[in-house]
């Protein structure tokens, strides 16, 4: 047996047998190492809620060294809150280790138990006001509820030799006459072992296999992302997915692991024959019910054609894409749809305009900023003599109702309003209204002055391109005075 293999197996049994150990109070099991004041605590210590909100609470760790796992039992009061959530902080981590986090919830006792050991080579990090753990609490009902950390464990890298330690209390309210908390600011999602809730799955212990896309359109030639998505009503002890794609047409370029499910036996991608092949283990004991993302798929559309992305399924047979049923080892997998949809061309935008230019070797030419309304877009855009730019890629606004603004210096902005569709897009803007010689908005008497600046000699004042500036060019500043951006 490998090193490896055998620290799995290890550990494995070591966590299947610590609670039997802990609940007939036999901590004698493990010798106790001596070290400094150890306090697993619960932050904050009083928390004030309202029915149906959530708050999220750490498991903190001051004093130790050299952790290399550890595990809890956090009590409390169904009745008035429960546990949505428990996140790993990582911590084990921090020197190079290799965390495994274990969790059950169950709510119908009012007990989570939840920890996390570690492998590898390198010494455990210490503790030194570390989170272990962040919980997520839902409040269900009024009332006050006490949190409370019982059977807590700390041990070496070695599994065995648990470190001494104390434990804190604390408690939450949940009622009409709390105040109501400050919203908490959120960021991007953060997995979790326990997934976001999710509409209820078909009855009859069916699990399903989807894949969806995390952004539309897809371009030609870019590389995009799929979401491999599992959901169960009945508890499963693994899955198998074998997830085929037409290699002519697309390219596997990644495959991110969520960890769904803890464990991670095998990841394939084999772009000859389109085949990606996956498989996630649920802990020994602990099997997986709920639903969320198995990994995140990336892909190169390679051509412009329509796609489909699918899993090789047949009912009920455990040799193709599967879900393992916990309770009878039958495969409870129902047939998977199928991803489809095209690859498309992508937005190309160019822009048509005149100026009041005279000048037949200047025409029409013209250089500018291109942007869009609310956001941080802009583009250079350039004209030829007839007036008609360069192309501009405009694929972040595909589909969308959008107001594009073009400045040119000494004339006033030009806005147009467009819906892009894939391929080619013109946009007539007309005659650009010329004047803005110091390109303040508006064409008043400071511009009339610049031009009184430039008579008789040639420069941004020129505005139909003649070689002089004149009474020509004056008339084109009346015709547009106090005229301002669009």
């Amino acid at each position: 047996m490998s090193r490896k293999l055998f620290f799995f197996a290890f550990w494995i049994g070591f966590f299947s047998t610590l609670t039997g150990l802990w609940v007939l109070g036999s901590r004698q099991a493990f010798p106790v190492a001596a070290q400094n004041t150890v306090l697993v605590s619960i932050d904050p210590v009083h928390t004030a809620l309202t029915a149906g909100s959530e708050s999220t609470v750490d498991i903190k760790l001051s004093g130790g060294q050299n952790i290399g796992s550890y595990q809890f039992t956090l009590s409390y009061n169904p009745a008035v809150i429960t546990v949505k959530a428990v996140q790993d902080s990582g911590w084990l981590a921090s020197t190079g280790r290799a965390p495994i986090p274990v969790l059950s919830i169950d709510n119908s006792t009012g007990k989570t138990t939840f920890g996390a050991y570690s492998t590898g080579s390198q010494t455990g990090p210490d503790g030194n006001d570390s989170v272990l753990a962040t919980i997520t609490l839902q409040a269900v009902a009024d009332g006050t509820s006490a949190l409370s950390l019982t059977n807590p464990l700390l041990t070496d890298p070695s599994g065995l030799n648990s470190i001494s330690l104390t434990t804190t209390e604390a408690d939450i309210t949940v009622g009409v006459n709390n105040p109501t908390p400050a919203p908490t600011p959120t960021g991007a999602p953060t997995p979790t072992l326990s997934p976001t809730p999710t509409p209820t799955p078909p009855p009859g212990g069916v699990a399903t296999f989807t894949l969806a896309l995390t952004k539309t359109p897809v371009f030609e030639g870019e590389e995009f992302d799929a979401n491999f998505n599992f959901q169960t009503n009945e508890a499963v002890s693994g899955l198998d997915a074998i997830i085929l794609f037409d290699p002519t047409k697309l390219s596997a370029v990644s495959l991110t692991d969520k960890h769904l499910l803890p464990l991670t036996p095998k990841t394939d991608i084999n772009n000859g024959n389109g085949k990606i092949m996956l498989s996630q283990l649920a802990q020994y004991n602990q099997p997986f019910l709920g639903s969320g993302t198995v990994a995140t798929i990336k892909f190169r559309a390679l051509n412009l054609a329509e796609n489909k992305i699918g899993f090789d399924f047949l009912p009920d047979a455990k040799t193709e894409s599967n879900a393992i049923s916990a309770a009878n080892g039958n495969n409870i997998l129902a047939q998977p749809a199928d991803l489809t949809f095209i690859v498309t061309d992508h937005a190309l935008l160019s822009v048509k305009l005149t100026t009041p230019s005279e000048n037949a070797a200047i025409g029409h030419t013209v250089s500018g900023t291109l942007s869009v309304d609310q956001s941080s877009w802009t583009s250079q855009l350039q004209t030829d003599p007839t007036g008609l730019s360069n192309t501009i890629n405009i694929d972040n606004f595909v589909n969308q109702l959008t107001t594009f603004t073009l400045k040119v210096s000494g004339y006033l902005r030009r806005k147009f309003t467009l819906t892009p569709l894939p391929g080619a897009n013109t946009a007539d803007l007309g005659k650009l209204k010329a004047g803005d010689l110091n390109d303040d908005r508006i064409i008043n008497n400071i511009d009339l002055s610049l031009q009184y600046d430039q008579w008789f000699g040639s420069g941004s004042a020129d505005l139909n391109h003649d070689g002089i500036v004149n009474s020509a060019d004056y008339w084109i500043i009346l015709s547009n005075f106090l005229q301002t951006d669009e």
